[in-house]
């Protein structure tokens, strides 16, 4: 998992501080408190999964998803973290190209079953050593099945 990449966009330090102590025990994340920083994170690099806050202060998070969607060339699940909690509301952010949606306070366990439902999981690749045919030796971690 923690070849995975997640990019957390949220403009209060404590919150966003809260967010990457949880994702990072399990995932590789890059932090913005701006929407500016975060279109422009999403539009040079690559991650997996972006994690944005709805009510940011120069550009709420729906301007910001709408603008990745178009503009980067890399595509991933956009998840939407807001305060507003109600089943009319997450089907409006479903319907406005979200993915998913988290609601605040934040609850560790929901967030990660979220981000983990998202994240393509990687096989549990073992790195112990086999003998294959003719006595060849195979390290586990370079086979690859498809």
């Amino acid at each position: 998992m923690k070849n995975n990449k997640v990019l957390i966009v949220d403009n209060n330090d404590l919150n966003r501080k809260l967010l990457e102590n949880l994702i990072g025990q399990s995932y590789n994340f890059e932090a913005v408190k701006t929407s500016v920083k975060a279109v422009d994170k999403a539009c040079k690099d690559k991650f997996d999964l972006i994690l944005i806050d709805i009510e940011m202060p120069e550009m709420d998070g729906i301007t910001v998803s709408k603008i990745i969607r178009r503009q980067s060339p890399f595509q991933c699940p956009i998840i939407a973290i807001t305060s507003y909690s109600d089943e009319s509301t997450k089907k409006c952010f479903l319907e406005m190209e979200f993915d998913d949606l988290i609601t605040k306070p934040i609850r560790p366990r929901e967030l990660m079953d979220v981000i983990s439902s998202h994240i393509p999981s990687t096989k549990n690749v073992d790195h112990q050593v086999t003998t294959g045919e003719e006595g060849l030796v195979l390290d586990k971690k370079y086979i690859i099945s498809c």
